[in-house]
């Protein structure tokens, strides 16, 4: 056999090849370059130390519900992106992403979600573009393997009874409206009953603690919280607005108080959350 030959069979070998077995973190880290624009560190992914296990949880297949309780710009939006990407790559079914109003639906798949698919070599090919008919619009996209990615809002839960999925996709979920029709929510996640390796993810900023959809379902779960240390004693501790200390309610003055050795932490030491960890570990 000739050496083109031997190259020739080994690259078509390769083409079997399994996937590799890795963390979605780490998943996430090799394969996915985040679209200028779309973050403010643009580029090769990086993982915030307080979102690996966040990302891991909703790669395991071994969990079915991840609810993620957050405050703005955390990057949770990318992680979405990150267990879309990978399933589209790896695993491809039908997927369902939920979001508030239209208008978010339409946004998060012309800013996130298209770039993401075109630009990334991994994710290449695995998504249909080009002539929009019924089986590819701006919401509703086919993926290769026979995956289907439909893009819905929460303010027309109707949509909901027309597709069944396998992922489950929640993006702020305390925005959701509840309409004569019915709460979307529950709606979305009866649509995943027929799958028997369901994937739920649902997060947001909370509301008011009283109806907070996503604080009710984390009250439900584990109740992971990601520990800060204190930059004096080193002791860890989930950070509270009750440790928040200011002059005369001024914002300028704020400072962070240890609720162990009281010491005062100033802004500028904001990155040794750098070394935190979950009360797990």
């Amino acid at each position: 056999m000739t050496q083109k030959a031997v190259e020739l069979v080994s690259r078509t070998l390769s083409l079997f090849q399994p996937p590799e077995d890795l963390l979605l973190a780490d998943w996430m880290t090799k394969n996915i370059t985040l679209p200028e624009g779309k973050s403010v560190r643009p580029g090769p992914m990086e993982n915030w130390p307080y979102m690996t296990e966040i990302l891991n949880a909703m790669g395991d297949r071994g969990v079915e519900r991840v609810t993620v309780m957050k405050s703005a710009r955390l990057g949770y939006t990318t992680g979405l992106m990150g267990v879309l990407a990978a399933t589209a790559a790896m695993d491809p079914g039908p997927i369902i992403l939920l979001m508030p109003t239209d208008d978010d639906a339409r946004g998060i798949s012309v800013d996130w979600v298209e770039p993401l698919f075109r630009s990334n070599r991994t994710l290449r090919g695995l998504m249909r573009f080009g002539r929009l008919d019924g089986r590819n619009t701006l919401t509703r996209k086919s993926l290769a393997g026979g995956g289907s990615l439909k893009i819905l809002s929460a303010r027309a839960p109707r949509n909901l009874s027309r597709h069944d999925c396998r992922l489950l996709l929640c993006d702020e979920v305390d925005r959701y409206e509840v309409t004569t029709e019915g709460d979307a929510l529950d709606l979305a996640e009866r649509r995943t009953m027929a799958e028997p390796n369901r994937k739920i993810v649902i997060g947001s900023t909370p509301t008011d603690e009283d109806v907070s959809v996503v604080a009710a379902r984390f009250g439900e779960g584990s109740q992971e919280i990601f520990e800060i240390p204190c930059i004096e004693c080193g002791a860890y501790h989930a950070p509270e607005w009750s440790n928040l200390e200011w002059e005369n309610h001024d914002p300028a003055t704020v400072k962070y108080m240890c609720p162990h050795c009281k010491a005062l932490i100033d802004e500028r030491h904001k990155p040794a959350i750098g070394r935190g960890r979950s009360p797990q570990t």
